[in-house]
């Protein structure tokens, strides 16, 4: 599957977690800036972990991701299928930076010419 990218703000991060011996997962939610915003959560697994522990709350990102989806058997024998979003990289935006207004002069009889 091709790489999906979504730009949004980083508004929660939930404390890395270790299921059985070998599988860590962290998961974060991100808030798109849209008419109708989205609280989406991702999670990083394994190695990609370290990239996102240290986040700001707050920052604006690109996030880069694949959808994940699995099969799994119940107890109970029945089959649950799950979908995961992992991202594998994000790409900060910078502060929006805005031109400054022009002076105003004190005088109101200065012409511009």
């Amino acid at each position: 599957m091709s790489e999906l990218k979504i730009k949004g703000k980083l508004i929660k991060k939930f404390e890395p977690q270790t299921f059985g011996e070998k599988f860590r997962k962290m998961e974060f939610i991100v808030e798109t800036d849209e008419k109708y915003p989205q609280k989406i959560k991702f999670q990083a697994t394994q190695d990609n972990i370290q990239k996102f522990v240290e986040l700001s709350i707050g920052m604006v990102a690109d996030w880069y991701f694949n959808v994940r989806g699995r099969e799994w058997t119940n107890k109970e024998n029945k089959v649950v299928y799950f979908v995961s979003l992992d991202v594998w990289r994000h790409e900060e935006h910078g502060p929006d930076l805005q031109p400054l207004p022009e002076p105003i002069s004190e005088k109101s009889d200065d012409l511009p010419f």
